[in-house]
C-alpha cells in the first residue's frame, strides 16, 4: 500500500487547511511535522494494514458462450480470496450491491458504468468488513475462502431474456451471470465446502427463496443461507 499526503487544494483559505501552511514552517519544523506524521502512518498501516488487502478480479470468460453477460455483453466477474488453514473448506460469498435500472435509458447509461459492465470494474479491490483477512478484526470468516461477486446486470441477478434489446443492443441475463458465476466457484472447490454463507447488500435476497434453492440444486455444500 502506498501512503502520500497530497497538499491541500490551493482553492482553500488557510484556515480550512488540515496541516500548518508550508510558507508558516522552517525547513526544521517541516521535516519533524512530515516525519511524525509518517511515523503515524506506519504505525496505522502496522495494526491495520492485513485489513484492506487488494484482491485480483477473475473474469468468467467462459460464461459468454452461454449467454450469461453483463449489460454490455461483457463477461461476468468476481474477487476471490483463497482460504487457508481452518477455513481452507469453507466458503463466504458477497453479491454486490446497486439497485436497479428501470428502463433503457438508465440501463443504457447503467452498462457504461461497473455496474453494467466488467469492463469498467477496478481490476482489483480492497477487501474489508466481513470480508477481511486480519483475525483480530474478523474472527470468524479471516481464513475462509472470500468472494465478491460483481454486479453488472441491473436487475439483482434475476434478468434470463433471450433477445438483445435492439435498440441498445444491451442484455438482460442476470440469472445467468448468477449461475455461471457460481459454476465456477463451484469448480474451484466450494463444492466441497464444509460451510458456505451467501449475502448481499440486497435486501432482497432475504425474501428471493430460489438464492438457497438453487444453491442445493448445483452444489452438495450445507448453505448456512442468505445473510443481509
Amino acid at each position: 500500500m502506498h501512503v502520500f499526503f497530497p497538499d491541500p487544494p490551493p482553492s482553500l483559505p488557510p484556515h480550512a487547511r488540515s496541516f500548518p501552511a508550508a510558507d508558516s514552517m522552517g525547513s526544521a519544523s517541516k521535516l519533524r511535522f512530515w516525519c511524525s506524521a509518517f511515523a503515524c502512518a506506519l504505525a496505522f498501516l502496522g495494526a491495520h494494514g492485513d485489513d484492506d488487502h487488494l484482491v485480483d478480479i477473475t473474469y468468467v470468460e467462459s460464461a459468454v458462450a452461454k449467454g450469461a453477460v453483463c449489460l454490455d455483453g461483457s463477461p461476468p466477474a468476481y474477487h476471490l480470496a483463497p482460504g487457508s488453514g481452518s477455513g481452507v473448506n469453507s466458503w463466504l460469498v458477497h453479491f454486490e450491491g446497486g439497485a436497479w435500472c428501470n428502463n433503457a435509458a438508465t440501463c443504457l447509461q447503467r452498462s457504461r458504468t461497473p455496474l453494467g459492465s466488467s469492463k469498467e470494474m477496478a481490476r482489483r479491490v480492497a477487501f474489508t468488513g466481513i470480508l477481511s483477512n486480519a483475525s483480530d478484526y474478523n474472527p470468524d470468516f479471516y481464513n475462509w475462502n472470500r468472494v465478491k461477486v460483481r454486479y453488472c446486470d441491473g436487475s439483482s441477478f434475476t434478468g434470463d431474456k433471450e433477445e438483445v434489446d435492439p435498440s441498445t443492443q444491451l442484455h438482460y441475463r442476470g440469472a445467468r451471470v448468477w449461475q455461471a458465476v457460481v459454476e465456477d466457484l463451484l469448480a474451484k472447490g466450494m463444492n466441497t465446502a464444509e460451510h458456505d454463507v451467501a449475502g448481499s447488500d440486497f435486501r432482497m435476497f432475504c425474501w428471493w427463496a430460489n438464492f438457497d434453492t438453487a444453491l442445493r440444486q448445483i452444489s452438495s455444500a450445507p448453505a448456512s443461507g442468505c445473510q443481509c
